[in-house]
């Protein structure tokens, strides 16, 4: 049974460990308006319907060597009595390199892909070979991770006073146009009961990207982290675009979209860097990201 949102979902921390890295493309592709530079070279973003309860934050990128800009945003959290939040971009000065992040409760959805494109779920198989993770970690491959019951006082098994709760992170990126082009959405299901461990979970990818205008997916992975209080589950992928500044090839990364459902019943949602490299003057991407809670 879902819950009304009755407060706004914490945000974590803007800049830190696991916060989220965007590289955006070359500042001179973009600079037509004003060839000598004398104003401030500014895109903005249209996003849909608005969001609820939405706060704007300036956040302050630095330099990259090939003139784009470099950003840090958000890892986000949802309590066990909210819905949803999403971040997005809504305006990037490439002068001075800062962007506006707009932050708040989105619409309702169905939860099924953007139509338009070509959708891969990929679930993990118990027993696949473990893959590693960057940074050397190698995670086990079982889609569930039962704990050994622990009794309470009155002698009953918090196993079975456990809820079971779905929810996904979900990042995408949009071209100047606001269309949607690829996505990556990682989802969690876990039993908790704040109390002890989280007593079984299971993950799954979906992947997503717009085939009609020349985008692909290069690869991808999943992999599931045990451990006592997170149920941790993190997708990768690459996707690649020979048709979006031809003659060269645009490649967008996501690197670790990951989803844990904590003992207590927070869902929490980062990514360690997710990034578009461009081969020339080329139109610009821009980030968004939704936490969704599913079932509680």
């Amino acid at each position: 049974m879902q819950r009304t949102v009755v407060k706004r979902a914490v945000i974590v921390a803007l800049v830190g460990v696991g916060a989220l890295g965007l590289d955006a493309g070359p500042v001179s592709a973009r600079q037509t308006d004003d060839p000598g530079g004398s104003q401030p070279f500014v895109e903005t973003y249209e996003n849909g319907a608005p969001l609820a309860n939405a706060e704007v934050m300036t956040v302050t990128g630095r330099k990259t060597g090939d003139g784009g800009c470099s950003f840090q945003f958000p890892d986000l959290e949802l309590a066990p009595d909210e819905i949803a939040i999403e971040a997005r971009q809504t305006e990037t000065n490439f002068t001075d390199c800062t962007t506006k992040v707009e932050i708040g409760t989105p619409a309702a959805t169905d939860g099924k892909p953007q139509s338009g494109g070509t959708s891969v779920r990929e679930t993990m198989k118990p027993g696949a070979p473990a893959a590693t993770r960057p940074g050397g970690l190698a995670p086990s491959r079982d889609t569930t991770a039962a704990r050994s019951a622990t009794t309470r006082g009155n002698g009953t098994s918090a196993a079975l006073l456990a809820t079971q709760s779905t929810g996904y992170w979900r990042v995408w990126w949009e071209d100047v146009i606001n269309l949607r082009v690829h996505e990556v959405k990682t989802n969690v299901r876990w039993s908790w009961d704040g109390f002890s461990c989280v007593w079984g979970y299971s993950g799954w990818s979906d992947y997503w990207w717009l085939s009609g205008t020349g985008w692909a997916k290069d690869s991808s992975d999943q992999a599931l982290f045990p451990s006592c209080d997170l149920a941790d589950v993190t997708s990768v992928a690459v996707y690649r675009n020979g048709a979006f500044c031809w003659p060269g090839t645009v490649w967008s990364v996501y690197d670790n979209v990951r989803a844990q459902g904590r003992w207590d019943g927070w869902l929490l949602g980062s990514v360690t860097n997710t990034y578009t490299t461009y081969p020339f003057a080329c139109p610009t991407l821009h980030w968004h990201s939704e936490l969704r809670r599913t079932q509680n």
